[in-house]
Protein backbone atom coordinates (compact mmCIF):
# COMPACT_ATOMS: atom_id res chain seq x y z
CA UNK A 1 0.00 0.00 0.00
CA UNK A 2 1.42 3.32 -0.85
CA UNK A 3 1.10 7.00 0.62
CA UNK A 4 -1.45 8.95 -1.40
CA UNK A 5 0.55 12.24 -3.23
CA UNK A 6 0.41 15.32 -1.67
CA UNK A 7 -2.05 17.81 -3.82
CA UNK A 8 -0.22 20.37 -6.41
CA UNK A 9 -0.07 23.49 -4.57
CA UNK A 10 1.43 25.32 -7.20
CA UNK A 11 -0.76 28.09 -8.81
CA UNK A 12 0.12 29.77 -11.99
CA UNK A 13 -1.57 33.18 -11.04
CA UNK A 14 0.85 34.17 -8.31
CA UNK A 15 3.25 37.09 -9.44
CA UNK A 16 6.77 36.81 -9.79
CA UNK A 17 8.60 39.20 -7.70
CA UNK A 18 10.24 42.16 -10.27
CA UNK A 19 13.71 41.99 -10.41
CA UNK A 20 13.73 45.62 -9.50
CA UNK A 21 12.74 44.70 -5.89
CA UNK A 22 15.42 42.22 -5.54
CA UNK A 23 18.20 44.34 -6.59
CA UNK A 24 16.58 47.00 -4.61
CA UNK A 25 16.13 44.63 -1.50
CA UNK A 26 20.16 43.13 -2.12
CA UNK A 27 21.22 47.01 -1.90
CA UNK A 28 19.52 47.92 1.24
CA UNK A 29 21.01 44.98 2.97
CA UNK A 30 24.23 45.58 1.44
CA UNK A 31 23.90 49.06 2.96
CA UNK A 32 23.82 47.71 5.75
CA UNK A 33 26.58 45.92 6.36
CA UNK A 34 28.65 48.85 4.86
CA UNK A 35 26.84 51.08 7.29
CA UNK A 36 28.07 49.05 10.37
CA UNK A 37 31.48 49.12 8.82
CA UNK A 38 31.40 52.90 8.33
CA UNK A 39 30.43 53.44 11.56
CA UNK A 40 33.31 51.35 13.23
CA UNK A 41 35.72 53.42 11.28
CA UNK A 42 33.98 57.00 12.91
CA UNK A 43 34.14 55.13 16.15
CA UNK A 44 37.47 54.13 15.76
CA UNK A 45 39.43 57.06 13.83
CA UNK A 46 37.17 59.97 14.17
CA UNK A 47 35.50 59.52 17.85
CA UNK A 48 38.29 59.60 20.34
CA UNK A 49 36.16 61.31 23.03
CA UNK A 50 33.58 58.20 23.11
CA UNK A 51 31.41 56.47 21.24
CA UNK A 52 29.68 57.99 18.05
CA UNK A 53 26.63 59.59 18.78
CA UNK A 54 22.95 57.59 17.77
CA UNK A 55 22.01 60.88 15.36
CA UNK A 56 25.29 60.57 13.51
CA UNK A 57 25.24 56.57 13.43
CA UNK A 58 21.12 57.04 12.31
CA UNK A 59 22.00 59.34 9.75
CA UNK A 60 24.91 57.04 8.53
CA UNK A 61 22.60 54.05 8.27
CA UNK A 62 19.52 56.29 6.26
CA UNK A 63 22.06 57.38 3.49
CA UNK A 64 24.01 54.08 2.79
CA UNK A 65 21.25 51.56 2.87
CA UNK A 66 18.73 54.00 1.01
CA UNK A 67 21.33 55.35 -1.59
CA UNK A 68 22.58 51.79 -2.41
CA UNK A 69 18.86 50.35 -2.35
CA UNK A 70 18.50 53.01 -4.55
CA UNK A 71 20.73 52.23 -7.05
CA UNK A 72 20.57 48.68 -7.27
CA UNK A 73 17.25 48.89 -7.95
CA UNK A 74 17.69 51.75 -10.76
CA UNK A 75 20.52 49.63 -12.11
CA UNK A 76 18.41 46.16 -12.01
CA UNK A 77 16.77 45.47 -15.54
CA UNK A 78 13.14 45.37 -15.32
CA UNK A 79 11.30 41.97 -15.43
CA UNK A 80 8.82 42.90 -17.86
Amino acid sequence: MSLPLPPDNTNTNTPKVERKVVGATVGAGTGTVISTFLVWILDEYFWKTGSVPDPVVGMVFLIVSTGLAFVAGYNTKSTT
